[in-house]
């Protein structure tokens, strides 16, 4: 008579069972932590190529500040970024102001502009922005103005707004005041234009 042999499952040993929980514990971990990874990594690659646009404003030498010329800066929005901008809208005001009072943002009297595709890597989108005196003719200089620029009691200030969509689809905005003053021994009080300066995502806010 053949012997029948018995086999006896044993228990797993608690700190295998432990052992198992935490390689299961470890993986799913380790699967989130990777899909956070890809996941901001995705978001850097978008950011440092998508659009961005960087207005380049060039004011008047005091030389040309004279009776009957016309108040102007020249504008150049530039896109420093590697991919094209789509639907680029902007608005520019060049204007005078005391240099005792802060630069009042007001777009009803300046130069709007809608572009079109703007390339990535150095495209430019130039802007000649003057002071008009109506829709059909520039506001000229006045010998006041003239004497206030060179005298110090008034500055030149420029500001401007705009917004663009990037190859994903995603909106961005700018907005940008840039002053000078023309006689170094008086001060320019243009806080208000210094703290103008802002960029962002999404929809342009008003102002």
């Amino acid at each position: 008579m053949s012997e029948k042999t018995i086999y006896v499952k044993s228990p797993k040993l608690w700190w295998l069972q432990w052992l198992e929980v935490g390689a299961l514990a470890a993986g799913i971990v380790y699967a989130f932590l990777t899909y956070l990874m890809w996941s901001d990594s995705h978001k850097n690659f978008r950011i440092e190529h998508q659009a961005t646009l960087n207005p380049v404003i060039g004011l008047m030498p005091l030389d040309q500040y004279v009776v009957g010329n016309t108040l102007h800066a020249d504008v150049n929005i530039v896109n420093v970024g590697q991919t094209a901008a789509k639907h680029n809208i902007s608005d520019f005001v060049v204007t005078l102001q005391s240099n005792a009072s802060s630069v009042q943002i007001d777009y009803k009297r300046g130069v709007h502009t809608t572009g079109g595709l703007l390339s990535g890597l150095g495209g430019i989108n130039p802007i000649a922005v003057i002071r008009p005196l109506s829709a059909y003719a520039a506001d000229k200089l006045k010998e006041e103005e003239v004497e206030g620029i060179k005298a110090g009691s008034l500055y030149v200030a420029v500001y401007g707004r705009g917004e663009f969509v990037d190859i994903y689809g995603d909106k961005h905005w700018f907005k940008i005041c840039v002053f000078r003053g023309y006689n170094e021994k008086y001060l320019v009080q243009a806080k208000s234009c210094t703290d103008y300066n802002d960029v962002g995502d999404g929809e342009l806010p008003p102002g």
